[in-house]
């Protein structure tokens, strides 16, 4: 019998898995959010642009963690990020189109000293 990992959760919740297993029937939680990323509330964020925003970045964990943010971006409007968000090129993405939707990848390996930013995508 494979043995389990122990302690590992995704998203807040507890997983199961084993060497070489395949984890099936995995979801997230999606979390709304007004600009604080709770990193205790869940991985996925959600943020239906409707005002300028400035983000927050609270609860990372010691060790490696990542998080994706969502943005419908209705109309065009002012984001703003930590200073400890590093961008993939040195430049905050371009997402000056409304009526898009923009998915972020963010990556820390310093327990949220650091984040990589990388995005995902317009859609």
């Amino acid at each position: 019998m494979a043995q389990l990992l122990k302690n590992s959760t995704v998203g807040g919740k507890q997983i199961m898995a084993t060497s070489g297993s395949i984890l099936e029937d995995y979801t997230e939680k999606l979390v709304n959010t007004t600009g604080v990323i709770d990193l205790n509330l869940g991985s996925v964020f959600f943020r239906d642009v409707t005002s300028n925003t400035t983000f927050t970045i609270t609860n990372s964990k010691v060790q490696a963690h990542s998080f994706t943010l969502i943005l419908k971006m209705r109309t065009v409007r002012t984001l703003t990020f930590p200073a400890s968000v590093k961008w993939q090129g040195g430049e905050i993405p371009d997402m000056t189109t409304a009526n898009k939707i923009y998915i972020l990848t963010f990556l820390s390996i310093d327990g949220g000293t650091t984040w990589f930013g990388m995005s995902g995508g317009e859609f």
